[in-house]
């Protein structure tokens, strides 16, 4: 029997469902919350980002590449969540793999995904479905996902 994982994810929370086969009803494996994607920016700074110190004497200063620090932690958030799913791939508990995600968070998380995750990624869909309950998002994802994606 076919065990497809479906996550349902945004850049602050993401559920990770079973279905086993076609017709099989969603179960919940596991919950996951970032609470700290909705600080605002000056929340979760530290220090001055971009700017450092390189010694040189008399004030040489360097530039790095600035991120914002949400988007650092929502980075961190896409690489939590892959890594889940690509020890559920590796493990062989997971034979297909269906990623809902709102749309920037998408591709953060697919990034990530390992090349066998890639190889069993059957369906990719930008929409955010995380605020929908378990019957609603039953039907949802039966209205969303490719048919030949659950089978």
């Amino acid at each position: 029997m076919k065990h497809t994982w479906i996550l349902v994810a945004n850049a602050s929370h993401a559920r990770c469902f079973e279905r086993l086969g076609a017709t099989g009803s969603l179960e919940l494996l596991s919950s996951f919350e970032c609470p700290q994607a909705r600080y605002k920016g000056v929340d979760l700074e530290t220090d001055r980002s971009g700017y450092e110190e390189m010694g040189h004497g008399r004030g040489s200063t360097s530039f790095s590449e600035r991120a914002g620090p949400r988007a650092k932690v929502r980075e961190e958030f896409a690489r939590d969540l892959a890594q889940f799913l690509n020890a559920g791939i590796a493990a062989q508990r997971c034979s297909a793999l269906v990623v809902l995600a709102s749309s920037p968070f998408l591709g953060r998380i697919k990034a990530h995904l390992s090349q066998q995750a890639k190889k069993v990624l059957t369906a990719a869909i930008g929409r955010d479905l995380t605020g929908l309950n378990s019957v609603a998002l039953a039907q949802r994802i039966r209205d969303e996902v490719p048919r030949i994606a659950l089978h």
